[in-house]
């Protein structure tokens, strides 16, 4: 193998392409910057962790720089992150679900429309403003109640799936 051959080894140990779609299967198809196409390929990830983007850029590892040989990392995306400050981490999607590890020890999560920390105090609100009547023997609770804590509930509904 001669000096030239060893060189292009090296510079195809990792190249830079374009996701292009996801095959039914879960795998991928790629385009590389020298505008090949390669499908059929599975991403790597950290052990816990697992995201099926829609686009993105990929970054290509050869193994020995052969072309054959293609490992991709995971699709890389930044549109759609939520604002982040230095030390801060997220888990977020394009849709605007995100869970922000704040520096400062704060943690904030949101799904795009609704932000759990005032769910939290809307409903600490409503258990607040909570009213009875009647005796002991026949209390009933305010109508008013009721409807605060429905509206509590069913904003709770739209942040978090429901369980079975």
């Amino acid at each position: 193998m001669n000096i030239g051959e060893i060189a292009s080894k090296i510079r195809n140990i990792f190249q830079p392409a374009e996701f292009v779609k996801r095959n039914d299967d879960g795998s991928v198809q790629i385009k590389t910057a020298y505008n090949r196409t390669v499908d059929n390929l599975e991403e790597a990830f950290p052990y816990g962790l697992t995201s099926k983007a829609k686009k993105g850029k990929v970054t290509v590892l050869c193994a020995g720089g052969n072309l054959d040989a293609i490992r991709i990392l995971p699709v890389e995306s930044v549109e759609g992150a939520p604002e982040l400050e230095e030390g801060d981490v997220a888990l977020w999607n394009e849709g605007g679900a995100f869970v922000i590890l704040r520096d400062d020890g704060k943690i904030e999560i949101a799904n795009g429309s609704q932000n759990i920390t005032k769910l939290i105090l809307d409903l600490l609100d409503a258990l607040i403003q909570f009213k009875t009547f009647g005796s002991p023997t026949t209390q009933q609770t305010d109508p008013s109640s009721v409807q605060s804590l429905t509206r509590v509930k069913e904003n709770w509904k739209q942040l978090f799936k429901e369980g079975e």
